[in-house]
């Protein structure tokens, strides 16, 4: 998170009328930033469920204004969350989001837009938790990937019978978003900061409305053709970690080599699943869980990305290990459920994959040590949710004059 508060610092703009008059009520907000709470503004935008049909259904997009504290007349920063499906106007209340739009607030106004089907905006795509969740969902890739399937389903028909289209729910539509919300406030220029997926929108804005943007800063780099991950940037992670684990002089004695622990680990667990208790959340009685190869690689592929949770992490692994499943059973708490979101299929099932990057994945993951657990949306499930695909053209190399800072 070191690199979200040094956006502030490297973020350089210059001075520029900010336009005419907004088109658009503004309502007061008390706003949460961080540790504080700040005045702010939300309004409403509406703009068209299909950008080709501009007189067509419209969808309401939630956006919030944090007035600068300092000169206004500088182009505004839009900030892009990740996710897909994170609201920019909720994650404001954690305290490194907070100093970074408090610091960006100093050159000019900061707007949190929440992404069609997210947060605040009409429709919300999202469908929580209704009852129990799926006692085998970390048993095996087969059952985890059954209980997705069976989810995205629901999920995408409950919100196409409230008249969704969802194959409009695409990157290029988002950032067709950003270009519509700038003339509804009568902004000439703005300033993008995007983080994780929150890249591979600002950068589909790139593309499609460079006259917008003034400057753009991108952090936790998703490029066009970047959906599908490859599981040896996971490899790579774990590395690093047992690295750090063996130069430690409490660690080191104790976990000697992280890797091959893991290793065995997951060999273990393929023969027999952790059987570990938990808390459900629909009932609150206990309840048990099964816990795989799979499973076990899903769940700490969801931490091992952030480094705030390498700490924990060994211990972890090196707990799980030796049969102690208290931990695990913590951390699998975290990822136990079956809430999922039409909004974040959609997209990421729309950006795809090439051939190529498609191909490269699977081989990569047959000798990975997480196999293919950070890619959950396969042919399958785009299908049954009725996703679009946005082709070639949109994973497609960008070039592009407009300023841009990368930052990995």
């Amino acid at each position: 998170m070191r690199s979200l508060r040094l956006l502030s610092l490297l973020l350089v703009v210059v001075s520029e009328a900010s336009g005419q008059a907004a088109s658009v009520t503004w309502q007061p907000l008390r706003l949460r930033l961080g540790t504080d709470s700040v005045d702010a503004e939300l309004t409403g935008v509406s703009v068209p469920e299909n950008h080709a049909e501009p007189n067509g259904p419209q969808i309401v997009l939630a956006v919030a204004r944090l007035a600068s504290t300092g000169d206004r007349t500088r182009p505004p920063t839009i900030y892009l969350d990740g996710g897909p499906g994170s609201s920019a106007i909720n994650i404001a209340a954690l305290p490194y989001f907070g100093q970074l739009f408090t610091r960006l607030r100093a050159i000019g106004d900061v707007i949190l837009i929440d992404q069609r089907g997210v947060g605040r905006s009409r429709p919300n795509l999202g469908c929580p938790q209704t009852g129990s969740p799926p006692s085998d969902l970390f048993e095996s890739e087969a059952a985890f990937r059954r209980n997705l399937l069976q989810g995205a389903k629901a999920c995408a028909e409950r919100h196409r019978s409230r008249g969704v289209r969802l194959e409009h729910y695409t990157t290029a539509a988002s950032a067709d978003d950003i270009a519509s919300v700038a003339r509804a406030l009568g902004i000439p220029r703005v300033n993008l900061v995007g983080f994780s997926y929150g890249t591979h929108l600002g950068l589909s804005t790139v593309r499609r409305h460079p006259a917008l943007l003034a400057r753009v800063v991108l952090a936790g780099v998703e490029g066009p053709d970047h959906s599908e991950k490859m599981p040896s940037v996971m490899d790579i992670q774990l590395h690093r970690l047992a690295a750090h684990v063996s130069a430690d002089s409490a660690l080191g004695p104790l976990l000697p080599d992280l890797v091959t622990t893991y290793r065995q680990l997951l060999e273990r667990l393929d023969r027999e699943p952790a059987r570990v208790t938990v808390t459900d959340p629909s009932t609150r009685q206990p309840a048990e869980l099964k816990i795989g190869k799979f499973g076990f690689q899903y769940i700490l592929f969801r931490d091992l990305g952030d480094t705030n949770d390498w700490p924990v992490l060994p211990g972890l692994i090196g707990l799980t290990a030796r049969g102690d499943y208290a931990f695990l059973g913590q951390f699998a708490m975290r990822r136990w459920s079956s809430s999922v979101s039409a909004m974040t299929i959609a997209m990421d099932c729309a950006s795809g994959g090439s051939p190529e990057r498609t191909a490269h994945v699977q081989r990569e993951a047959q000798s990975s040590l997480f196999g293919n657990a950070m890619n959950f949306f396969t042919g399958e499930i785009c299908q049954a949710v009725g996703a679009a695909d946005l082709g070639a053209s949109f994973r497609s190399r960008i070039w592009t004059a407009v300023p841009t800072m990368f930052i990995s």
